[in-house]
């Protein structure tokens, strides 16, 4: 009898303990989540994972985050729930100590694919194009880097794809004499000589390190080291004070109709809808967030009149719900815009024009003035 209320009692132990272990792993998932929409608002431009587990009758925490604030309350959560000291800690700081002072990097070439996750079917969710500069958080086996872009875009590139360097190195990067290629795709050459072995290929906004010049050429120098020559007509100056003009932005997005549609992509060959607008702003000056549920948080909102006449060229016009913006375009002046869908086309929000958009116009939000610019 002794024997069985033992083994009863023991049972009763067992269970409630795996109740409390299931109750504290439903708190503290409540609680992350909790503490990342406080300190991440935004998915996209932070790291952040945090795990508590129970295993071989131990607690341990691990993840990973660039946000401090955010990696602090996720330790005060996990004490609060489990006790100091009372579970095995392997919560990250990023980037990681094992980067040492190198945790910069220069893309390097034409345009690298950012990924989701660590391999090469993950999905694209950005792209870097040459000479911008990266900041690196940890480097994962397989050969690719957890990487953020300079506008704060959170992803991974393979590591052929990029110079690692450290802050010194960056430096002397950022400040060398520079062009920016202003031609939306074309060859840097070995020689000064379109017949000559091409070193790599270019995408409009590509920036490289300005070593000399001839009468039709530049000379350059890669984010490997290695040189080429450009022709003058297809870049411009990077530190050049460029007078920013309507005209010139709708030269740009003109110049790309016909552009396919890219998921993630985010340069002249191919982008997506944001991609799109940010890779034209970008080519004159002005660096706009990388999704439209962000661009549409800056500038200045126009309220469009009946016949949108009020509405000018630069202006950005955002399409989807009152809960989520999911399209953005370049509007050209009056009731026209240009965008990528499919392709990089002009629709109207005219139903007496014949590239009328019901669609488009069914899902109109609101017009944004990001610059105040000269025609």
């Amino acid at each position: 009898m002794r024997k069985w209320i033992v083994s009863a009692i023991l049972i009763i132990i067992g269970l409630y303990s795996c109740q409390n272990q299931t109750q504290k792993l439903s708190e503290f998932e409540q609680g992350a989540k909790m503490i990342q929409e406080r300190f991440i608002p935004d998915k996209s431009l932070a790291a952040f994972r945090a795990e508590l587990s129970f295993e071989n009758g131990m607690w341990l925490l691990d993840g990973e985050s660039d946000v401090s604030e955010y990696a602090a309350a996720v330790v005060s959560l996990a004490d609060s729930l489990i006790g100091k000291n009372q579970y095995k800690n392997n919560f990250s700081i990023l980037p990681e100590e094992s980067l040492g002072d190198s945790i910069y990097a220069i893309t390097s070439v034409s345009v690298a694919n950012i990924r989701r996750d660590p391999r090469h079917s993950a999905e694209m969710v950005d792209q870097s194009i040459m000479g911008r500069p990266l900041k690196l958080l940890k480097y994962v086996r397989g050969g690719w880097y957890m990487i953020q872009t300079h506008y704060g875009y959170i992803g991974y590139i393979q590591r052929g794809q990029l110079t690692r360097m450290d802050k010194k190195s960056l430096d002397e990067w950022q400040n060398a004499p520079a062009i920016r290629m202003t031609a939306l795709s074309g060859q840097i050459f070995s020689k000064p000589d379109e017949e000559s072995e091409p070193v790599s290929d270019f995408v409009i906004n590509v920036q490289l390190k300005k070593t000399g010049s001839t009468k039709d050429w530049i000379q350059v120098e890669l984010p490997r080291g290695k040189q080429g020559y450009v022709e003058k007509e297809d870049a411009v100056d990077a530190s050049a004070d460029q007078k920013l003009t309507l005209g010139r932005i709708m030269h740009t997005a003109h110049s790309m109709m016909g552009v396919p549609y890219l998921w993630g992509g985010n340069s002249s060959k191919g982008n997506d809808c944001s991609g799109f607008t940010q890779t034209v702003f970008n080519a004159n000056g002005v660096q706009l967030p990388r999704d439209a549920r962000q661009q549409v948080l800056v500038g200045e909102e126009i309220i469009p009149n009946d016949d949108f006449s009020n509405i000018r060229p630069g202006d950005l016009l955002f399409f989807g719900s009152e809960k989520r913006i999911t399209h953005v375009g370049i509007s050209i002046g009056g009731d026209e815009f240009i965008h990528q869908a499919g392709y990089v086309h002009i629709s109207s929000l005219n139903p007496e024009k014949e590239n009328y958009s019901a669609y488009r116009k069914g899902q109109f939000q609101k017009a944004k003035r990001v610059i105040h610019a000269e025609n």
